[in-house]
């Protein structure tokens, strides 16, 4: 009889679920799934922007559930596996399909099996990052500040932004499918270390004023997006990645400045006290 009620009570919850978050994340489900049909008919220029569609939805369906208070596991379950079709393997074979169908450039450098090997492994990667910040990350800490390790929607980013470059500018087209298989192990790296990656939705949303260099940054970036959007995307997908090892570098120099003694790893996600002075307990985020 018991047995009977824990299963009702388990349905009834499967059944609840968040109408409009689920929704959006389902829509980053379909355009990764309509990214992987274009690649297949060799259509990698709207793949990339399916992908990028794609992304916009998964930035929406997070803050949706926030606003409405509807976070749930299913939710970030759902998500987890949207995105590794959507920033997983529609990137990867968006690299491998590129690098052996489009010019001979990519298919004489590069052998079959070492592309498809790149892309297994960024695929792989993928999963596991996946897999951590689900185990790592709970819902009480949905606000967080910092990723550890690149976020695979901005890896996929800037591979499906140096795709469109190449189309945008087609003299660059076989430079850049030389550098796509190194920049997709140099991604999948990134996305397994711990290097601290600022939440910029989150960190803009929470801070109620920023440096006026922050504004004039993105006026800026919006200005130069309307006349070069393709290599703004490429810009700021590419300095984002670069964000992480300069974030790492940055926190072990003033480490060393301040408290020599200190060997702690740098973990900016996780809440800690500064002890060279006191700080009051609403301050205690690591912050740079």
């Amino acid at each position: 009889m018991s047995h009977q009620i824990k299963s009702k009570t388990r349905r009834k919850k499967l059944l609840r679920v968040a109408i409009l978050p689920t929704l959006l994340t389902l829509g980053n489900l379909l355009f990764g799934f309509l990214a992987i049909n274009h690649i297949f008919h060799d259509k990698f220029f709207h793949a990339a922007i399916f992908i990028g569609i794609a992304m916009i939805f998964d930035a929406l369906d997070g803050k949706i559930a926030k606003l409405t208070k509807s976070a749930s596991n299913f939710g970030a379950q759902l998500d987890s596996l949207s995105d590794l079709v959507t920033f997983g393997v529609a990137p990867a074979l968006l690299v491998y399909s590129i690098i052996n169908k489009n010019g001979a450039v990519g298919a004489h450098l590069f052998p079959d099996r070492f592309t498809l090997a790149l892309s297994s492994f960024y695929v792989i990667c993928a999963a596991l990052r996946l897999a951590r910040f689900n185990i790592e990350t709970t819902l009480d800490q949905i606000q967080h500040e910092y990723f550890a390790g690149l976020p695979t929607p901005a890896a996929a980013g800037l591979l499906c932004a140096a795709v469109l470059l190449s189309y945008d500018l087609e003299h660059t087209a076989p430079l850049i499918i030389t550098v796509l298989p190194f920049m997709l192990l140099l991604i999948s790296i990134l996305m397994l270390t711990r290097l601290p990656y600022t939440h910029i939705l989150n960190k803009l949303a929470r801070t109620t004023r920023q440096p006026f260099p922050i504004l004039l940054i993105i006026l800026l970036l919006v200005l130069f997006s309307a006349f070069r959007p393709i290599i703004t995307l490429c810009v700021i997908f590419s300095l984002y990645t670069l964000s992480g090892p300069f974030l790492y570098i940055k926190s072990r120099v003033l480490r060393r400045s301040t408290v020599p003694t200190t060997d702690q790893h740098f973990d900016p996600i996780a809440r800690k006290t500064d002890t060279t002075k006191p700080v009051p307990p609403s301050q205690n985020d690591t912050k740079f």
